[in-house]
């Protein structure tokens, strides 16, 4: 599956005063799955001077969408339906009866790009790890200040070296999605290899919390070849107004799996 250019919002969200806010979308869909892509964007952006309109561009965030003003119609109804907040988040995932993010976890955030969810939970009490594959995008994040128990880190999400059992949660929100536009199988393959790595790290009891846009389709990347034996997969909806678009993949390592966790 390839992602339409038209799911980009920033081509088609515009200011009031008619100044595009962020850099258009790439001439290929594929573009998405490329460190170059987000690199080029996050340097575009940076050098543009939004900070006194709009707050750092976080994907399908409910506080970035109120900021634009659509050019058509129809891409009102898109954010409605892809907007989500991480009180959504959380909310929907406890009321599907999955405990999560319990006191002082530790978190690893992958693909974090500027998004302000690793900080919301840093404020709330957990261990936080940023993680991008742009050291600079890190570095003047950093700059910028960060709370306590909310630090950063560079990290390939598709090869995650990280020591095994260190954290509680891997959240990712969006990052799946663009991997999965990379051309042909490559998409699927990048989805299994990044959950494979992430699943490595969980301590007993943790989970891969993924946010999507398209959570059946990441969910259909990921082969069933253990039968469902050692992990358990669930797509749990939440935000926009009926709550049928973007959703959370939940994979949780089985307790009593006599073998590692397959994806």
């Amino acid at each position: 599956m390839s992602v339409d250019c038209d799911d980009d919002f920033s081509a088609t969200c515009l200011y009031d005063d008619n100044t595009a806010l962020y850099a258009r979308v790439p001439a290929s869909s594929h573009d998405y799955a490329t460190p170059q892509y987000w690199a080029q964007r996050y340097a575009a952006e940076a050098s543009t001077s939004i900070a006194h309109i709009a707050p750092a561009y976080d994907w399908c965030d409910t506080a970035m969408m109120s900021y634009f003003v659509c050019a058509r119609p129809r891409y009102s109804r898109r954010l409605a339906r892809y907007s989500v907040s991480l009180d959504d988040v959380v909310t929907a995932l406890r009321n599907a009866g999955i405990p999560v993010l319990e006191p002082h976890s530790v978190i690893l955030h992958l693909g974090c790009g500027t998004s302000t969810w690793g900080a919301q939970l840093a404020e709330a009490g957990h261990v936080v790890l940023d993680s991008d594959i742009d050291f600079t995008l890190l570095e003047s994040r950093a700059r910028s200040g960060s709370s306590r128990g909310h630090l950063f880190a560079a990290l390939d999400a598709t090869c995650l070296a990280a020591r095994a059992g260190s954290v509680s949660y891997v959240l990712e929100k969006g990052t799946l999605d663009a991997l999965h536009c990379a051309p042909g199988t490559q998409g699927a393959t990048l989805v299994r290899q990044t959950c494979a790595h992430a699943l490595r790290l969980l301590r007993p009891g943790g989970s891969i919390l993924c946010v999507s846009a398209r959570p059946n389709d990441l969910l259909a990347c990921l082969s069933n070849a253990d039968g469902g034996e050692t992990i358990v997969r669930r797509i749990v909806p939440c935000g926009g107004n009926d709550g049928t678009t973007t959703g959370v993949l939940v994979l949780t390592p089985r307790p009593d799996a006599h073998t590692r966790p397959t994806v």
